[in-house]
């Protein structure tokens, strides 16, 4: 497990990364809002499930369930 500022630096970075393109698609998939809201979803799912995911080496397509 690990320790709780290593945990939201690794994820802060992931979502700076991720989160731009994670928002563009989702929104040229399901519309503005509901593409924000999907978006929005899918990045909670990352953080709580943060210590196994971020474990992974290729962190983006988990989220997305691909």
């Amino acid at each position: 497990m690990l320790p709780h500022e290593e945990k939201v630096d690794s994820f802060t970075e992931f979502f700076s990364d991720v989160e731009p393109r994670l928002r563009a698609a989702f929104t040229a998939t399901f519309g503005a809002e509901v593409g924000r809201e999907v978006c929005a979803e899918t990045l909670a799912y990352g953080w709580e499930h943060w210590d196994r995911l971020g474990a992974m080496e290729n962190q983006a397509i988990v989220p997305c369930g691909l």
